[in-house]
């Protein structure tokens, strides 16, 4: 069984389809470049239940984060897009989520930002400009979609607007073709790998 997981990690790792690959979930099928834009991939968290999936943190030179999160609540049946049902409730939930970080001190205020007509519409999205406990302020973006019957969230905070909002599209443009070439198949993503 070693030996069958080594040759795998070997083929794997020696495939030129897989160069730049930097994390496959073999259960969905996704595979993450280690660029995406101006991005560079740094580490993953998983979330200790196959539910709440794993976050993907990407940095660029200028400080700003972008996590991308791939789980799906045990929801079977999550359409692709931003229309679907489940799509529009984990949405709501990340609404009230800030509202209440606010409410139990973790910011100090989150004002919702509400003329950024220039973000991809294949996501939802809700903004904010937020100000920390300790005072520093933050702008911060959250994206939904569904995608092979998972929730696609994206997170992006940096310290100032000008840093993040071209940056921010141009990673979305990216992920939305990476996440979209991808098949929640793993017999696919088994022939992808070698």
């Amino acid at each position: 069984m070693k030996l069958q997981i080594s040759l795998i990690v070997f083929m794997f790792l020696f495939n030129p389809v897989f160069a730049d690959t930097v994390y496959l979930d073999m259960k969905t099928g996704f595979s993450f470049p280690t660029l995406i834009g101006t991005f560079t991939y740094s580490e993953n968290r998983e979330y200790g239940d196959s539910r709440l999936g794993y976050g993907l943190n990407y940095w660029n030179k200028d400080g700003v984060l972008i996590t991308v999160i791939v789980y799906n609540l045990g929801v079977s049946n999550i359409q692709n897009g931003i229309d679907g049902s489940h799509v529009l409730s984990q949405y709501s939930q990340a609404q009230d989520d800030v509202i209440r970080a606010v409410k139990e001190g973790h910011y100090k205020s989150a004002t919702e930002i509400l003329d950024l007509n220039s973000f991809s519409s294949e996501f939802l999205r809700v903004s904010y400009n937020i100000i920390r406990k300790d005072g520093s302020r933050a702008r911060s973006h959250l994206f939904l979609r569904g995608q092979e019957g998972y929730f696609i969230k994206v997170r992006a905070t940096a310290q100032s607007a000008e840093t993040i909002d071209e940056e921010v599209i141009e990673f979305l443009d990216q992920l939305l073709i990476i996440i979209s070439s991808n098949k929640a198949n793993p017999a696919d993503a088994k022939k992808r790998r070698g």
